[in-house]
C-alpha cells in the first residue's frame, strides 16, 4: 500500500510559535499603513471587530491576489489586443491609473509574503528542528524506510519539510518537492 503525508503549518509552529498563521498575519498587518490597513479591513470582515479568524485572512489575501489577477488580465487585454486597444479608444479610456493600482495591490501582496520570510529568517537552524522535532523526525525516517515510494505533501510552502528531507534522507532519494 502506497503511503502518503501530509503536513500543514503545525509542522513548522512546532519548530517555533512564531511561526503561527496569527503572529505572522498580525506581523503583516502591523506593518501597514493606516489605507493599506483599510483595503485588508475591507476584505475582512471579523478583523474590524478585532477578531482574528485565520479563514477570514486567507480569504482576504485570496481576494486580494484575485482582484490584481482580474484586473492584470484586463490590462493586458487593453494594452496587447487590437480588440482592447480599441476598446479603449472608443471610450476615451487609459491603463494608467489600472496599472497604478496594480502595483499596489501587488504591494500589498509582496509585503505579506516578506512578512513571512522575515519572521522565518533566521529563526529555522538544524539544532532546533532536532531538538524540538526529533519525534517527527524520527517518525518520518522509520516511514520512509523500506519503502520505495512515498509521496510526501505539504499545505503551505513549508520548507521545513524539505529541509528535514535535505538533511536525514539526502538529495540522491527524493525526486521532486511541490507544494500545495
Amino acid at each position: 500500500m502506497k503511503k502518503v503525508v501530509l503536513t500543514g503549518n503545525g509542522l513548522s509552529v512546532g519548530l517555533n510559535r512564531a511561526f503561527a498563521l496569527q503572529n505572522i498575519t498580525q506581523t503583516f498587518y502591523n506593518k501597514l499603513t493606516p489605507e493599506h490597513q483599510k483595503f485588508i479591513q475591507h476584505h475582512m470582515e471579523r478583523i474590524q471587530k478585532d477578531e482574528y479568524i485565520q479563514v477570514d485572512f486567507e480569504e482576504a489575501i485570496a481576494s486580494i491576489e484575485q482582484v490584481h489577477d482580474a484586473l492584470d488580465s484586463y490590462v493586458n487585454f487593453s494594452i496587447n489586443e487590437e480588440e482592447g486597444k480599441k476598446y479603449l479608444e472608443s471610450e476615451g479610456l487609459g491603463v494608467e491609473e489600472l496599472q497604478s493600482h496594480l502595483t499596489k495591490i501587488k504591494e500589498i501582496i509582496i509585503s505579506y509574503t516578506s512578512s513571512i520570510v522575515e519572521i522565518i529568517d533566521g529563526n529555522v537552524h538544524w539544532e532546533q528542528i532536532g531538538d524540538r522535532l526529533s519525534g517527527f523526525i524520527n517518525w518520518l525516517q522509520a516511514e520512509l524506510q523500506g519503502n520505495d515510494e512515498i509521496d510526501l505533501f505539504t499545505l503551505n510552502f513549508d520548507l521545513l519539510l524539505e529541509t528535514i528531507l535535505l538533511r536525514t534522507v539526502g538529495t540522491d532519494e527524493f525526486t521532486d518537492f511541490h507544494c500545495i
